[in-house]
């Protein structure tokens, strides 16, 4: 096997997935489990329900960028083996080098007081009978 990219930032990924699990679990506890306490509103309970399907909404769209999320592509005789995240461990893809095509550089910075210091850039991987591409994290190794 020939590496033609190996992400070292794939743990940060790992990081925000747990951090969606445990906040949409904890939401859903809140909502289902929570001990009953005279001093509630309805309106705590309400809020608790709006945030749990928002979490359950947000672990199911993460879980799909997960499958996106590109760990390392190697080539494999005549043909590219990519390694993406999964739930619990990784997912591996076979493609045809023919039928792939690296898309431009893509760039994201968020506001300073949402998230400072956030500047990632990354890189499409279309390939063919794939309906979305992979995604190829460009941004600069230089904060290992």
């Amino acid at each position: 096997m020939n590496l033609l990219y190996l992400n070292p930032r794939a743990w940060r990924v790992r990081i925000a997935q747990a951090a969606i699990w445990l906040g949409g679990g904890l939401c859903l506890w809140l909502t289902f489990f929570a001990p009953p306490n005279p001093a509630d509103r309805p309106i705590d309970h309400l809020v608790a329900s709006v945030a749990a399907i928002l979490m359950v909404f947000a672990a199911v769209a993460f879980e799909f960028y997960l499958r996106l999320y590109v760990l390392r592509i190697e080539r494999e005789g005549e043909v590219l083996l990519v390694t993406t995240l999964a739930t619990v461990h990784h997912r591996r893809v076979r493609l045809d080098p023919g039928g792939t095509s690296l898309g431009e550089t893509r760039r994201e910075r968020a506001p300073a007081f949402l998230a400072p210091g956030y500047d990632n850039s990354w890189r499409g991987l279309k390939a063919k009978g794939h309906l979305f591409p992979f995604i190829v994290d460009t941004t600069a190794h230089d904060d290992r």
